[in-house]
């Protein structure tokens, strides 16, 4: 560096501060290119699992709810209510099919398992429209609870995140960004350091071949031209 010109010197120290903002820009594109990824893969994957989860389980209350309703109000016509229930339901199963082979459960079985808890849940409430007695059902109400908690959970297997699988998920991508950040300040503290190292050397340098030059035409104006005038540095100066 004590060879080059000054202007060299100085477009150096630009061309530093120009490959530094590159390297810092590269390294979060990247990294937040990766760190974007893997948080889609997030929305991607478990947003439309815990929104299917809330909306099948409050599903399945209000279909029991407007089953019992339907019992207790002895109104056939309420049935048509839970009927419709029923059949949103199954839509919502059907829309949701892919979040939940994609957490590992079978949408069918789950299906399944609503199809055999709702077909007797309604006949049972049917019976009691039309008035059976509820001892003629002691054997019906039972098999329907069973009916219904294998049904609750196997839809609480099916639709439930994996909290340690999503956990994970999120502890990766804020380790990239964490990586981004902690890189983006080395290489900017890294690259400060040597700027100002470097132009500490080179004002250093100026201020010096500067002071030299005052000091020799000093001289000269005195009237001393025994001693040459020196430049420490081979630049413009």
């Amino acid at each position: 560096m004590q060879r080059l010109k000054f202007r060299h010197k100085v477009g150096l120290l630009l061309s530093l501060a120009a490959v530094a903002l590159l390297t810092v820009t590269i390294v979060t594109l990247v990294l937040g290119t990766r760190s974007e990824r893997q948080l889609d893969g997030i929305e991607t994957r478990y947003v439309p699992l815990i929104e299917l989860d809330g909306d099948l389980k409050r599903m399945a209350a209000d279909l029991t709810r407007a089953l019992e309703d339907a019992a207790g109000a002895a109104e056939e016509s309420k049935l048509d209510e839970a009927d419709r229930l029923k059949a949103e339901f199954a839509r919502r199963l059907e829309a949701g099919r892919v979040a939940i082979v994609a957490n590992g459960a079978d949408p069918a079985q789950l299906a399944a398992a609503f199809e055999a808890y709702y077909k007797i849940a309604r006949e049972v409430s049917a019976a009691i429209i039309h008035g059976r007695p509820l001892a003629d059902l002691d054997g019906q109400i039972a098999a329907m609870r069973k009916s219904r908690e294998a049904f609750l959970a196997m839809l609480d297997t099916a639709v439930r995140p994996d909290r340690i699988r999503l956990s994970a998920a999120f502890a990766t991508a804020r380790a990239s960004q964490h990586e981004s950040l902690t890189i983006d300040i080395v290489v900017a503290i890294a690259v400060l350091a040597l700027m100002a190292l470097l132009s500490w050397r080179l004002i250093r340098r100026t201020v010096g071949s500067l002071r030299a030059v005052s000091e020799g035409v000093e001289r000269l104006a005195s009237g001393d031209f025994a001693r040459p005038i020196e430049v420490p540095v081979g630049d413009e100066i």
